[in-house]
C-alpha cells in the first residue's frame, strides 16, 4: 500500500530511515485512529464492488502485521455483510418457527368450529321447533299463562278483601262475608 495514494505526501526523508519504515510507520498510526478497509457495493446492477478505506471511530483496536506476505489490513464489515448478516438472523427465527404444528392446530381448531356450528344450529332448529305455534311446548305455556293469570286474580280478590277487613287474617271471615 502507497501513503502517496491515499494523498499523503512525504518530503523530508533522512538518509536514517527508509521509505518502506516510514511508510509502515504511517499506516501503523492511521490503522490505530481507526482506518480500515472496507467491501461496498459500487453498483446494485451490476453487482461490482470495491475496497474503500474510511475512519471508523468506533471499531476495535488492530494492527498491522507486517510479517505476512501479502500484508493483510484491518476490515470492518461493510453495508452488504450488514445485510447478509440480518438476512440470516431472519433465516435462523424462521426455521425455528413450528409451521407444522400451526397448521395442525388450526386444521383441528376449523373442524372443532365447524362442529360446533353445526350443533349450534342443531340447537336452533330444535328451539324453532319447540316454540312453533302448534307445538306441544307452545300449548303448554298457555295453559300454565292461563291458570297463573286465575291464580294472580284470586290473589287480588284476598289482598281487597284483606284491605277491607285486616280482623280477617286473626278471626277468619264473618258471617257475612262468608
Amino acid at each position: 500500500m502507497d501513503a502517496q495514494r491515499l494523498g499523503v505526501k512525504i518530503e523530508d526523508t533522512t538518509p536514517k530511515r527508509d521509505l518502506g519504515t516510514l511508510r509502515h510507520s504511517l499506516i501503523d498510526s492511521l490503522v490505530a485512529r481507526g482506518v480500515r478497509a472496507q467491501l461496498r457495493s459500487g453498483s446494485l446492477v451490476t453487482g461490482s464492488l470495491y475496497v474503500a478505506l474510511d475512519f471508523f471511530p468506533d471499531v476495535p483496536a488492530a494492527t498491522v502485521d507486517w510479517s505476512q506476505d501479502p500484508v493483510q489490513f484491518p476490515t470492518t464489515p461493510g453495508e452488504m455483510e450488514a445485510i447478509e448478516a440480518s438476512l440470516v438472523n431472519i433465516i435462523k427465527k424462521l426455521d425455528q418457527v413450528p409451521f407444522k404444528e400451526i397448521g395442525d392446530n388450526m386444521r383441528t381448531a376449523i373442524q372443532d368450529l365447524d362442529r360446533t356450528l353445526i350443533s349450534a344450529r342443531t340447537t336452533l332448529d330444535d328451539a324453532g321447533k319447540l316454540i312453533a305455534p302448534n307445538s306441544v311446548l307452545a300449548v303448554q305455556m298457555d295453559n300454565t299463562l292461563q291458570e297463573m293469570t286465575r291464580a294472580a286474580r284470586g290473589l287480588r280478590v284476598l289482598a281487597d278483601y284483606l284491605e277491607r277487613h285486616p280482623e280477617a287474617l286473626l278471626r277468619g271471615k264473618t258471617g257475612e262475608a262468608q
